[in-house]
């Protein structure tokens, strides 16, 4: 029931203002305000779906951009829950991808992984079943040294000298 106006309308103008509604037979019925709010909803929905394209974003993405606009909050949380209800939106399967992109020479501590997690926004929930499913810190460190001084491995940690093992100390605590 929204039309966009003409196409020759500024593209960094406000969205909300960018369209007219249309009222239909079923949509007249209904009282002005919940009308008002329906075509709020469905520009802010329709303005999401078109920023996020194709690809996979997480939901604190969508919300910054939303909030950005001037959209309310109320509206916002409406377009939120629509868009992880229709898979627009996934927060668990970008966490768990992320994360088991940090596994191996890229392996990060668990607190790591969760800051960096939480810096794209995903949700806390999202976040935590992603660290349960990862190995722990202890092995997911082994990994990462042998996979960045592996060559130093194959006489055992005896034989490394102090100036090696203060490197991979420097190591571990960058991850």
């Amino acid at each position: 029931f929204l039309k966009r106006k003409s196409e020759t309308a500024d593209s960094t103008a406000d969205p909300i203002t960018q369209v007219e509604p249309v009222l239909t037979a079923e949509s007249s019925k209904t009282d002005s305000s919940e009308l008002s709010e329906r075509q709020l909803l469905a520009v802010a929905r329709s303005f999401a779906v078109r920023k996020l394209g194709l690809s996979r974003k997480p939901s604190g993405a969508a919300r910054r951009m939303m909030q950005q606009q001037g959209f309310s909050s109320a509206i916002i949380e409406a377009v939120i829950t629509s868009l992880i209800e229709d898979q627009y939106l996934d927060d668990k399967r970008i966490a768990t991808s992320r994360t088991r992109n940090r596994l191996g020479a890229k392996a990060e501590s668990a607190h790591r992984t969760a800051q960096r997690l939480q810096q794209l926004g995903l949700s806390d929930d999202s976040i935590e079943a992603a660290l349960d499913s990862r190995p722990p810190d202890d092995e997911l460190a082994l990994q990462a040294l042998k996979a960045k001084f592996d060559h130093h491995f194959s006489a055992g940690f005896a034989a490394v000298s102090p100036e090696l093992l203060a490197r991979m100390r420097r190591f571990l605590f960058s991850r």
